[in-house]
């Protein structure tokens, strides 16, 4: 059995907003570009307030770089902003 048409719409937004971060991943860089897109997906798609969303994309692309370059010595895809 199929997924209702809701299912989909939101599987569609969700593979829209992962185009939107690869592609601007190589401009914006990394943590950046996964800011945005946590913010993205937490302020549209699960309707949480822009400030909460904001912050909590924050956090994520902060912890993710600590992890990759400090923990793992990863380097990750730089912006026009160095980072």
């Amino acid at each position: 059995r199929l997924p209702g048409k809701h299912a989909l719409y939101r599987v569609g937004e969700i593979t829209l907003f992962i185009a939107g971060f690869s592609l601007l991943m190589t401009s914006l860089g990394f943590v950046l570009s996964v800011m945005l897109f946590v913010s993205g997906l937490l302020f549209f798609m699960e309707k949480l307030p822009l400030v909460r969303s904001v912050f909590t994309g924050l956090i994520m692309s902060a912890c993710v770089y600590l992890i990759f370059e400090y923990w793992m010595g990863i380097g990750l895809p730089a912006g026009f902003l160095g980072f």
